[in-house]
């Protein structure tokens, strides 16, 4: 469906997808990969047909995941001594490109992991601070109603005389 230009469009969702890093105007310098895998190139052709940006990608972890290596991952496999699975950004929320600028802020809380396993595995949510400006709307200026005109006698005999009185003079 078609979208207006004016219109905040918003898609977030779990992905299965890694985005390449500073792919120009599509993805930000902080993306956990450096390559798109197939998933990945599926959701980008989805940003690139729709002028969507991933906001996700956009913004620096807080000091505390960097500290310990997740960045902005999303997803982090079975922890374990034999998991070799490197944590993931595959969870992702776009916006449009026309307002990436609005967005103040999006980073990743891993709560619900820590209360449900007692540390960082499956997903984590994707949040996203949004500073949002609404106009007033303007009041439609009234349209005059013509009809009424052709119905109104009094008005016509003034318009009739008022066409008299011009062409007298135009004949002078």
């Amino acid at each position: 469906e078609h979208v207006k230009s004016s219109d905040c469009v918003i898609v977030l969702g779990d992905f299965n997808g890694r985005l390449a890093r500073n792919t120009k105007g599509y993805t930000g310098k902080y993306s956990v990969h450096s390559r798109t895998d197939t998933n990945g190139q599926a959701v980008l052709d989805l940003m690139v047909n729709s002028g969507l940006f991933a906001a996700s990608t956009k913004f620096q972890p807080t000091w505390k995941s960097s500290r310990r290596g997740k960045g902005n991952a999303t997803y982090i496999m079975a922890k374990s001594p034999g998991a070799t699975t490197a944590p993931a950004q595959i969870d992702h929320i776009l916006i449009s490109k026309r307002h990436l600028n609005s967005v103040r802020n999006s980073q990743v809380r891993w709560g619900q992991a820590y209360k449900r396993f007692g540390y960082r595995f499956d997903h984590g949510m994707v949040i996203m601070s949004v500073k949002v400006q609404l106009k007033k709307p303007r009041p439609r200026p009234s349209i005059p109603d013509w009809g009424a005109l052709i119905n109104c006698e009094d008005t016509q005999a003034r318009f009739d005389a008022a066409v008299r009185t011009v062409t007298k003079d135009d004949r002078v």
